[in-house]
C-alpha cells in the first residue's frame, strides 16, 4: 500500500508542472482572446441593432410617403 501512495504521490507531484502551465494558458487565453473578441462582438451586436433600428425608420418613412403618395393619386368619387 505504501509503494502505491508513493507512486501515485510522484504522479501528482510530477503533474504540479502541467496544472501550472495550464492554469497560466487560460489566463493568457483570457486576456489575449476572450476579451477582445467579447469586445469586439459586443461592438458589433451594438451596430448591427443600430442599422435594423435604422432600418426599421426608413421603412416606417416610404410607408408614409407611399400612403401620402396614394392618397394624393385615388380618383375622388362623390
Amino acid at each position: 500500500m505504501d509503494q502505491i501512495l508513493n507512486q501515485l504521490g510522484g504522479l501528482v507531484l510530477g503533474s504540479v508542472p502541467t496544472m501550472v502551465l495550464f492554469i497560466l494558458l487560460v489566463a493568457a487565453y483570457g486576456l489575449l482572446v476572450r476579451r477582445p473578441l467579447d469586445r469586439v462582438l459586443a461592438e458589433r451586436r451594438a451596430r448591427t441593432s443600430g442599422a435594423i433600428e435604422q432600418a426599421r425608420r426608413a421603412i416606417a418613412a416610404a410607408e408614409a410617403e407611399t400612403a401620402a403618395y396614394e392618397e394624393k393619386a385615388a380618383p375622388r368619387q362623390g
